[in-house]
């Protein structure tokens, strides 16, 4: 019963891991294109690196991203239509913590 209980709690794990590693793609694509330095909170919120968040905005001219997903200190965001050389399959990757573009990735 107890090697039962320790293997069926290891294929837990496991499938659990799989699901987010899927879900969640870590390969770059390709560097994003004309964005801010950093993309900044909407008032009364801080990067603070405990949490993505969700709008960001474009400081140069207020440009919103919506994050659609995030692990580890990474959020990719849903950019407007033709903003930082991000097409219709693909999202911006954001440093949570700083607000700096990381790069583009597929959706």
């Amino acid at each position: 019963m107890n090697r039962f209980l320790q293997f069926s709690i290891l294929v837990i794990a496991f499938i659990i891991n799989s699901c987010a590693t899927t879900s969640f793609k870590t390969k770059i694509v390709r560097p994003a294109e004309r964005t801010p330095a950093a993309f900044i909170t909407t008032e009364g919120m801080v990067l603070d690196g405990t949490s993505c968040k969700s709008p960001l905005r474009d400081p140069r001219d207020g440009t919103e991203i919506i994050l659609v997903e995030s692990i580890k200190g990474l959020g990719d965001y849903q950019v407007p239509k033709g903003r930082y050389g991000v097409s219709v399959d693909e999202l911006l990757r954001v440093n949570c913590e700083t607000g700096e573009v990381v790069g583009i990735v597929t959706k």
